[in-house]
């Protein structure tokens, strides 16, 4: 009965049951007036179709046949006929709106987790021009240098220590910890090892295909 779940539904399998009664009635008429099985289906059919003779003696048949199918119509096939008919004369053909698909992210407990994740699954080749997702160890200043950060980055070989500036004259408040973005710039020293420059703080969450984006220093 889950099928008849609105209130048009529920009045026509009523009006099938009472079309059913009608026609069990009109059935047992012929029937009395009968020899064979044959002989009641075809004065049942005559009736339907209102031959004249059959539908003169047997109208109960008749009646109680067409009742029930508009019941039934209305009932239990009402989503496939007569629902998509109401539908069409109410709407015409348009086309199923389209449903944007939801970005696939990922979320992770801390930073430390998600510099392990991109250890692990994503590009670390530290390529200038590139951005990376780093942590901020501690901030530190000398009169040669200025502010710089030492950092924790992902590489192929897991995550490693590193040095890195911020892209503002100031320390950004609450950055020690944290996720931050970087961009690599070029390597400065005989041993390869890149520049980073700290531009924002990330959030943990890896988001159809880059970190979220918390702050921009």
């Amino acid at each position: 009965m889950k099928q008849l779940n609105t209130p048009l539904k529920r009045v026509g399998f009523i009006v099938m049951l009472f079309g059913l009664l009608i026609l069990v009635i009109g059935l047992f008429q012929i029937a009395g007036n009968a020899y064979k099985l044959a002989d009641i289906f075809n004065d049942w059919i005559e009736s339907v179709f209102f031959e004249r003779y059959s539908f003169a003696r047997y109208s109960a048949a008749c009646y109680g046949t067409w009742i029930a199918l508009i019941g039934l119509l209305l009932s239990f096939l009402y989503d496939k006929t007569l629902g998509r008919l109401a539908g069409w004369v109410r709407v015409g053909h348009r086309a199923a709106p389209e449903i944007a698909a939801k970005p696939l992210e990922f979320h992770f407990k801390d930073a430390k987790s998600a510099l392990e994740y991109s250890c692990e699954y994503l590009d670390t080749k530290l390529k200038e021009g590139d951005f990376t997702p780093c942590i901020v160890v501690v901030v530190s200043s000398s009169k040669e240098s200025g502010v710089f950060a030492v950092i924790d980055i992902p590489t192929d070989a897991g995550i490693e220590r590193g040095i890195a500036a911020f892209s503002t004259s100031d320390t950004p408040p609450t950055v020690v910890g944290k996720l931050c973005a970087a961009m690599i710039g070029p390597a400065l020293d005989l041993g390869g090892a890149p520049t980073f420059l700290i531009f924002a703080e990330l959030e943990p969450i890896w988001s159809d295909g880059s970190w979220k984006i918390k702050r921009r220093f």
